[in-house]
């Protein structure tokens, strides 16, 4: 079962792509998630 809803996991998503300056890990730290969460929602 997955942890994330779907619209979490694209606004996550979205966020990481629409933010050029916005790093990998900057990203997961403002969404409070752990970096690969992140890496494997994309």
């Amino acid at each position: 079962m997955s942890r994330y809803s779907e619209e979490f996991k694209r606004d996550a998503v979205t966020l990481y792509e629409n933010n050029e300056e916005l790093s990998l890990n900057s990203a997961s730290a403002e969404l409070g998630i752990n970096r690969a969460s992140l890496h494997c929602a994309g």
